[in-house]
C-alpha cells in the first residue's frame, strides 16, 4: 500500500504538571511509590488514521481546478465557487496561470493526503508530484455545501 494514500496523523502532548500518586502506585512503571506526591511530566502519544479516500465531490472539484489552470480557463476555474471565490479577479487568475501552467502541463500525479474541518469547510490536502523530479507542490481545496470556498497551491 502506498503510504501517501493513508494520512497518518500523530500527535504528542507534553505537559508539565504536578501529579500526585494515588493509592501508593507508581506514576510510571519504573517509579517508586511516592508518599507525599510527585512532580512529573506527562507524555501522551497517539495515532489517528484519517480518511483513506477523498469524497467523489472533492476529486471532481480538484481535477476540474487543475484542468482549468492547465487550460487557462477562468470560467471553469471559478464556476463551482462560492460568491467570494467567483470574485477572484481574472487578472489574478492569469498571473497564477502564467506561473503554474507550464509546470502543470507536464506529466504530474496528484495524491490525496487527507482532510480537515476548518471554519465550516471540509479542507482536503493534495500532493502534486512531477515526473521530471522537480519539487512537489501542496494543494488545499476548501469545500462547503457543494461549493468551492478556496483553492491554494504552493
Amino acid at each position: 500500500m502506498n503510504p501517501m494514500k493513508t494520512l497518518l496523523l500523530s500527535f504528542c502532548l507534553v505537559a508539565g504538571t504536578h501529579l500526585a500518586a494515588q493509592d501508593g502506585l507508581p506514576l510510571n512503571p519504573g517509579a517508586a511509590p511516592s508518599k507525599t506526591g510527585s512532580s512529573s511530566s506527562a507524555f501522551f502519544t497517539g495515532v489517528v488514521f484519517g480518511e483513506t479516500k477523498p469524497l467523489k465531490e472533492d476529486v471532481d472539484f480538484f481535477t476540474k481546478l487543475l484542468t482549468a489552470l492547465e487550460k487557462r480557463d477562468y470560467a471553469s476555474f471559478v464556476g463551482d465557487g462560492e460568491s467570494a471565490f467567483k470574485a477572484l479577479p481574472e487578472g489574478q487568475f492569469d498571473s497564477v496561470v502564467t506561473q503554474l501552467a507550464p509546470k502543470l502541463g507536464g506529466s504530474h500525479e496528484a495524491t490525496y493526503l487527507g482532510a480537515l474541518q476548518q471554519k465550516g469547510y471540509r479542507v482536503t490536502l493534495w500532493k502534486v508530484s512531477f515526473k521530471d523530479g522537480s519539487d512537489d507542490m501542496l494543494a488545499t481545496l476548501s469545500v462547503r455545501n457543494g461549493r468551492i470556498g478556496g483553492f491554494f497551491i504552493r
